[in-house]
């Protein structure tokens, strides 16, 4: 029962060094990594960083015109819309005051009939 313990404890021991022994060649590594990359996003001149903002004005730029061709290609198609709509009101105004028109002729005979119908009755 002590050899099982005193070989489990060797063996944790031993994991423990060999992890020990690890780590530092990883750190430097995961160092190395983190230090290669910060260098890379930091810009080494004046010109990389004037290139860069221009870049983004040009971006915007571009962004810019195609909002604005969207919103003029869509008040075009409003346009269009409300001329349509427009002509339609028009053609429902008039089919209105031609509906008023014939319902008052149509009342007209109607009381002609009516009137027609009491004379002969009477």
């Amino acid at each position: 029962m002590i050899a099982m313990l005193m070989y489990f404890s060797l063996g944790f021991l031993t994991a423990i060094l060999l992890t020990l022994a690890i780590i530092p060649s990883i750190q430097n590594r995961t160092e190395r990594l983190t230090i290669k990359r910060l260098e890379a996003s930091i810009p080494v001149s004046i010109a990389e960083v004037e290139a860069r903002a221009d870049a983004l004005r040009a971006e915007f730029a571009m962004t810019t015109v195609r909002l604005e061709r969207t919103i003029e290609h869509l008040r075009s198609i409003i346009t269009g819309y409300a001329r349509e709509l427009t002509k339609k009101a028009v053609i429902i105004h008039r089919l209105q005051s031609e509906s008023s028109i014939s319902e008052t002729a149509g009342q007209r005979i109607f009381r002609g009939f009516v009137t027609l119908g009491r004379r002969r009755v009477g």
